[in-house]
């Protein structure tokens, strides 16, 4: 079992600022390489139509080092199911955010990923072991074929990105002035392949 207290009476969470500054003043001129989808696909198991997703986290090295400081990052994985319509916008029927938290744990040297949505979580010994593991999805269930008008056509899209609202208060100002903390994917979209009527 982790000991979260004694982790949290470990950080000098008073320092927070002081250390994102040297962090940001320490920066590179240009941001790094943005989050991308690189392929996603639904298939339809026992009338639930399931998402496989692989994505490409590269961190920049503020990132990394803020990380390794124990700074927790939440990064969204971000789903809509559309329904296409001839005239006008398509409209979104369901919207799914899946939540997760990447944090250090200094005591036990580990990285801990938890799946926010469930409280799910798993510590793996490196930074990049645990990018590995959030990098897949593997079925998540997103809509039931009964909730599909088998007339109309739809579209699915995922993007990504690291949520830079749920930082620390003292890092959100000058994290939103740092291009290195601006990680996140265009939408990945593809039609919704339904089954014959």
């Amino acid at each position: 079992m982790l000991a979260w207290r004694n982790a949290k009476a470990s950080f000098p969470w008073c320092h927070l600022g002081l250390v994102f500054l040297g962090l940001l003043f320490g920066a590179h001129c240009n941001a790094s390489e943005s989050f991308n989808i690189r392929s996603a696909s639904t298939q339809l198991v026992k009338g639930v139509y399931r998402l496989r997703a692989q994505i490409n986290y590269p961190l920049s090295e503020d990132v990394k080092n803020a990380i390794e400081s124990g700074i927790p990052l939440i990064i969204n994985q971000e789903i809509e199911v559309l329904r296409l319509r001839q005239w006008l916008w398509p409209k979104t029927i369901k919207r799914i955010i899946l939540r997760h938290q990447l944090k250090y744990h200094a005591l036990s040297e580990q990285f801990v990923l938890t799946y926010l949505n469930q409280g799910k979580q798993r510590t793996y010994p490196n930074l990049s072991a645990a990018i590995k593991q959030l990098s897949t999805i593997k079925n998540c269930p997103l809509i039931t074929r009964g909730e599909l008008d088998l007339h109309q056509n739809y579209r699915i899209r995922l993007r990504t990105s690291l949520s830079i609202k749920d930082l620390p208060a003292p890092m959100r100002p000058l994290a939103y002035l740092s291009p290195q903390w601006y990680l996140d994917s265009p939408w990945f979209s593809w039609l919704l392949e339904l089954p014959d009527i």
